[in-house]
């Protein structure tokens, strides 16, 4: 297999980055929860956050798959497949005789 425009791969580069970005801002959102958590409990304690359920990720991987495969078409994959080559001969008539009409 080949591709039309391999320079598009390049862009594959990118997702990790994406992937960095989403851990960011979730790191920031469990922050500002913590951050409002000991707001409403006061000071003598804090409340503890529970790991992100796997709920919550699966729109951010459906996401990632899908940018991976439009990354990937986008290269434009090509293959050359044989096929077998079968010839006949078609004959087209017509009657136009008075019989027919």
């Amino acid at each position: 297999m080949s591709f039309l425009w391999p320079t598009m791969l390049l862009l594959l580069a990118t997702i990790p980055l994406g992937v960095l970005l989403y851990r960011q801002r979730e790191g920031r959102r469990r922050q500002r929860m913590a951050d409002l958590g000991r707001l409403r409990v006061g000071s003598s304690g804090t409340v503890a956050l529970g790991r992100a359920t796997v709920g919550r990720r699966i729109p951010a991987v459906l996401m990632l798959a899908g940018l991976t495969a439009l990354v990937l078409a986008l290269a434009r994959p090509q293959s050359v497949v044989s096929t077998p080559r079968f010839e006949g001969t078609v004959i087209l008539s017509f009657d136009v005789s008075g019989s027919m009409a």
